[in-house]
């Protein structure tokens, strides 16, 4: 769709997109444009008049993820992490598990004192 002027809205956007972008970086600097398509990459290089510097293509699957091996160090720190999720659940369902039970003694619903049920020493942040 265009208009009389013959520049598209989609033209319209991006010319504004780049004059934005353009105020941003200084005017030594130059922009790198990256796209990481599904089986073609291309990365652009250009100066501020957007006139192209450099330009490279790739031709490779981008998104290819392998996971890294999990080292001694990661693991414990991984372990040790599931372990303390592990307590915290413990102690906020033990809790939990009093109160019910001493709603069902009285007829008011219980609230602890101001910070009995605190969280255990090994457990604070």
């Amino acid at each position: 769709m265009s208009n009389g002027s013959g520049i598209s809205r989609g033209d319209r956007n991006r010319n504004a997109r780049l004059s934005r972008l353009r105020e941003l970086v200084p005017v030594s600097n130059a922009i790198v444009g990256i796209d990481l398509a599904d089986n073609k990459q291309m990365v652009v290089v250009t100066d501020h008049d957007s006139k192209v510097l450099a330009r490279r293509t790739f031709r490779c699957r981008a998104w290819c993820y392998v996971p890294e091996p999990v080292d001694e160090t990661w693991g414990r720190l991984r372990h040790l992490g599931a372990r303390r999720e592990q307590l915290i659940a413990e102690s906020t369902s033990q809790v939990q598990q009093m109160r019910d039970l001493l709603e069902c003694v009285g007829r008011q619903p219980w609230t602890p004192p101001s910070n009995h049920f605190g969280p255990a020493p090994g457990l604070r942040r």
